[in-house]
């Protein structure tokens, strides 16, 4: 007799508190975002990584500070 597939469960829903995204970065730019995280890791920062960082950063961000040319 055919042996009967087991059913899979259904699909958990998906956070609501974030996304996954997307974005380009120069090469330059994301070796000193990963220098970044690589000097907080070092300083016991154990959690630090890109997406933390970033945030990290738009948190700081001062938008009188940006330049025009962007």
């Amino acid at each position: 007799p055919p042996r009967a597939r087991p059913r899979k469960a259904p699909p958990a829903p998906k956070p609501a508190h974030y996304k996954v995204i997307c974005i380009s970065l120069y090469t330059k730019d994301l070796d000193r975002l990963d220098e970044r995280v690589e000097e907080l890791k070092a300083r016991g920062i154990t959690k630090a990584n890109r997406s933390a960082l970033i945030r990290v950063a738009l948190e700081q961000l001062n938008l009188d500070k940006v330049p025009r040319g962007l």
